[in-house]
């Protein structure tokens, strides 16, 4: 039998792929990869389509053991990985024999990183996708995240060792501080001029209690120049949205679907990689580009 055991769960360690579309009218979100980029490069190393299922690490890895030879690849945050004994590269294709295990530290840079083998992981897809969303219990493994003692089942095809990597150029760099392009959402000019200036000139974190579903921004409050009332309008991942009075909230992956707060502005899809790997200690700015 071809398969992956989780030794060690890690922390919110599950099976993620290019997310579940065509749902948001009935309140189910895209979830999929949060770092969508960095799982596209590991799929392309081990020769999968860039869409196909792979392990999402968040922070803390998994402990693996392989019971086949398998060619994998390891992209996304910096988890100082070890299979056995020896330190291995992320962003390269690396063969592993039956029997090795794989095991990392808490990440050092980014925040979550990505497992992928070469084959397909055999769980049965819910709503199209593979992708574990926590909100209704589908997807991933049984409908949850992967444990210790799982056996993750794989659909393996015949393994093919042809030596790739990314170059430096290719690879998202997790260490500088970060610069978030964003658009003006429908409700931008709801706000007053000191906050808008302050979402281009000031300084930002991530809250500690953010999470798959929404990040919480910290160090500006905006205010509106209005008490607006709004009807629950459609949301998607990267809008920010501005409760009266709140803390900013970026809609992510496993978020809601509509909401009752103003459209301040929008991260670009292809910037949302970026931006889910800043950790709660690192500081970074905005700043506004044209659609």
């Amino acid at each position: 039998m071809s398969y992956l055991k989780i030794i060690k769960k890690g922390l919110y360690t599950s099976i993620q792929d290019a997310g579940r579309y065509g749902y948001a009218q009935y309140g189910i979100p895209q979830s999929g990869a949060m770092d969508a980029y960095s799982a596209r490069l590991a799929n392309r190393l081990v020769k999968n389509s860039e869409e196909s299922a792979l392990i999402e690490c968040t922070y803390i890895p998994p402990v693996v053991e392989f019971y086949k030879n398998y060619i994998i690849s390891l992209t996304g945050a910096d988890m100082k990985w070890h299979i056995d004994e020896f330190a291995v590269p992320r962003f390269t294709s690396l063969y592993v024999r039956k029997g090795s295990i794989l095991k990392g530290s808490a990440a050092a840079s980014g925040v979550r990183a990505y497992i992928a083998v070469q084959g397909e992981i055999d769980v049965d897809p819910v709503l199209g996708s593979k992708s574990y969303y926590s909100g209704m219990g589908i997807g991933g493994f049984e409908g949850r995240l992967l444990a210790e003692g799982d056996q993750v089942k794989m659909k393996s095809k015949r393994s093919k060792w042809a030596f790739d990597y990314i170059a430096d150029e290719e690879r998202p760099n997790l260490t500088l501080e970060k610069l978030i392009p964003i658009t003006r959402g429908p409700e931008w000019h709801y706000l007053d001029q000191d906050s808008k200036a302050s979402f281009i000139a000031g300084k930002w974190t991530i809250s500690t209690q953010s999470d798959r579903m929404a990040a919480t921004l910290l160090n500006h409050t905006p205010d509106l120049k209005v008490d607006l009332k709004m009807s629950s309008v459609p949301v998607f991942p990267g809008v920010i949205q501005v409760p009266p009075q709140g803390k900013p909230i970026v809609v992510l992956n496993d978020g809601q679907t509509t909401g009752g707060y103003p459209r301040a502005a929008i991260i670009p899809t292809n910037s949302l990689s970026i931006f889910n790997q800043i950790r709660p200690s690192e500081t970074f700015r905005f700043f506004f580009v044209n659609t």
